[in-house]
């Protein structure tokens, strides 16, 4: 279907990447224990798809994606939802989203410089509207759950 979309990008870039938002939200929730969480995944990712020979550069690849996640979600929390007077973190689903476009950024940067000599727009747009897509995808398929969830509940038993 990407193919179909947007033959120019390639099949080295996703329209809708999912794990982005996973990250994004795992960091969010669980902050500098997700690295915890995440690199089980990362690893058996890497293990899996390391059919190129490129070890260091793909281990490498995983580990600034999740640290550019990391670092937007800080960036967020920092500018968006710090209450002084408490020390707390509220949680809002546009802070999420943006948290997420930040870390994808992030992410698009080192992915590109990585991966290219130079920064190219069509990787930086390619990695960008993947990573953003697929938050908003996973962001919405999550909200949705909650609401069906939230109706269920407040059905009267019979």
């Amino acid at each position: 279907m990407q193919k179909i979309i947007a033959p120019e990008m390639g099949a080295f870039y996703a329209l809708l990447f999912l794990p982005h938002g996973v990250r994004v939200l795992t960091f969010y929730f669980f902050g500098w224990m997700g690295y915890v969480y995440l690199l089980p995944a990362s690893l058996l990712m890497w293990a899996i798809s390391n059919y190129s020979g490129q070890n260091a550069l793909l281990f490498m690849s995983f580990l600034t994606a999740m640290v550019s996640c990391h670092i937007g979600v800080i960036l967020v929390k920092y500018l968006f939802e710090a209450d002084d007077r408490l020390g707390a973190f509220t949680y809002s689903w546009r802070n999420v989203l943006i948290a997420g476009i930040v870390g994808s950024l992030l992410n698009s940067v080192s992915q590109t410089w990585l991966y290219e000599s130079d920064l190219e727009m069509q990787s930086l747009l390619g990695y960008f509207i993947g990573d953003v897509t697929g938050q908003f995808a996973l962001m919405l398929i999550i909200l949705s759950f909650v609401r069906i969830a939230r109706m269920i509940a407040d059905l009267p038993d019979k």
